[in-house]
């Protein structure tokens, strides 16, 4: 088990099954991963942020909003590896920080989807999901953060620097730039064929 803070934003547990039969105890490995999860995840949740979880096992099937284990930049064995489960991550994404990094870069968060409290909550949340993770403005221009952007930060470790710039540039193209786009990234075309 390895993990770390990857941003302010995300932070991600990898596991290797074939290895944890070496760990002390289920008892004493559970115990690491939960102190090391708390020291980061605790504090935000703590400060009353919403985290969300995601798990590599969740995608090992064919999911439309997520690039294929093929094309990280893994060696070949490690995304075989992620592809037959003996190796997984999951990855924690703060959605309040990356609405403090747009704040900081003079975006307005109009709307995120608030702390889970109760089943009923999560229903609502599943709601808001469907309209986006976020909705930001700058001026006139409202934009709605779908959630696949959201789950490529948590999956692919996208930066929420990224999107940022890719609501900048969508402002800076002001009315022309029309209504809803899926984001593609430079060189991500090429990655595709």
């Amino acid at each position: 088990m390895a993990s770390a803070k990857i941003s302010n934003c995300l932070y991600v547990e990898a596991f290797d099954f074939r290895r944890i039969a070496e760990a002390p105890s289920t008892e004493e490995l559970q115990r690491r991963v939960d102190a090391a999860r708390d020291a980061v995840v605790g504090e935000w949740e703590r400060r009353g942020d919403f985290v969300n979880d995601l798990s590599s096992l969740d995608f090992i099937a064919f999911s439309p909003n997520c690039a294929p284990f093929s094309i990280f930049p893994f060696a070949a064995r490690t995304c075989v590896d992620l592809l037959i489960g003996a190796t997984y991550y999951m990855a924690y994404l703060n959605l309040n920080a990356v609405g403090r990094e747009f704040e900081n870069r003079g975006w307005k968060v109009d709307q995120v989807v608030q702390h889970l409290k109760g089943e009923s909550d999560r229903e609502i949340v599943m709601r808001e999901l469907q309209q986006g993770f976020m909705r930001v403005s700058k001026g006139s221009l409202h934009i709605d953060l779908a959630v696949p952007d959201f789950t490529r930060m948590q999956i692919e470790a996208l930066r929420e620097k990224t999107l940022i710039e890719t609501c900048d540039a969508t402002y800076r193209l002001g009315p022309r730039a029309g209504g809803f786009s899926q984001t593609v990234f430079r060189g991500e075309p090429a990655i595709w064929k």
